[in-house]
């Protein structure tokens, strides 16, 4: 382990992208999922953006400047 940072406990991380200062942290549950910007050193959540209720976030990955969460079990993905 290189080093810990603060964490929404309540966040169930599915897929992250880690930048210098902040990362992009995908999350999944029925109902309370989403693709966040989080700064790194404070766990403070810079961006927010909650999926459809009906969707569950499963990982995450940038192409083309756009973030991409996939889903489970709607065989689909969403863009942001």
């Amino acid at each position: 382990m290189v080093n810990t940072f603060p964490h929404d406990r309540s966040a169930f991380t599915q897929g992250w992208h880690g930048r210098t200062v902040f990362l992009y942290e995908g999350t999944g549950l029925n109902g309370n999922s989403s693709i966040r910007k989080v700064e790194l050193e404070t766990g403070k959540v810079l961006k927010l953006h909650t999926l459809p209720g009906q969707y569950f976030g499963e990982g995450i990955t940038i192409f083309q400047d756009r973030i991409i969460q996939l889903t489970w079990r709607s065989r689909g993905g969403l863009r942001v």
